[in-house]
């Protein structure tokens, strides 16, 4: 299948800001008030989601960082590169797939404040990474920020090339 079977087929839409192009597959009927969630929440949040998420080259998921850890699952096409920033000052490179011989895990847990950004590896033969995440407590709109390009050179200099790849000019702070 191509990447536009997929998305029509599983009803997908773009993710404004983030890119790629996502649906919604689960969000929990129940709910955490906001006094039992840490300080970091502001409200009450679903107990728990969960995404399906299709990226291309040009369609990437732009660096961004959350409030809750978000749990990577591998489903189809090229393995995912995925960059992770830490609030260290660390940096590593992780790959989601299931070519374990290439050190690529088809789970990937990604802490919360870690801000991350993915893509589909280069040289795959599909063009595209079909993946699922899932958050618990549940993902709410004031939860993401989007890091300038500018301030994630400045703190992870060594990281410039891959930063330069999976940020986009129009991304701004939400937060």
């Amino acid at each position: 299948m191509t990447a536009d079977e997929i998305i029509a087929y599983l009803d997908l839409s773009p993710l404004p800001i983030e890119g790629g192009f996502f649906r919604v597959s689960y969000l929990s009927d129940e709910c955490i008030p906001a006094s039992a969630l840490p300080r970091r929440y502001q409200g009450d949040r679903r107990a728990g989601n969960a995404i399906f998420f299709l990226e291309t080259a040009e369609q990437f998921s732009a660096m961004h960082t959350l409030a809750t850890d978000e749990n990577y699952y591998f489903h189809y096409g090229d393995a995912i590169e995925m960059l992770l920033l830490h609030p260290d000052g660390r940096g590593e490179l992780k790959y989601l797939g299931c070519d374990f011989a290439q050190g690529e895990m088809p789970q990937i847990c990604v802490p919360y404040g870690v801000c991350h950004g993915s893509r589909p590896r280069a040289g795959g033969a599909f063009g595209f990474s079909l993946v699922g995440t899932s958050m618990a407590p549940g993902y709410a709109e004031n939860d993401v920020m989007f890091p300038e390009r500018k301030a994630l050179h400045s703190a992870y200099p060594e990281w410039g090339r891959y930063i330069d790849a999976l940020t986009r000019s129009h991304a701004v702070n939400t937060a």
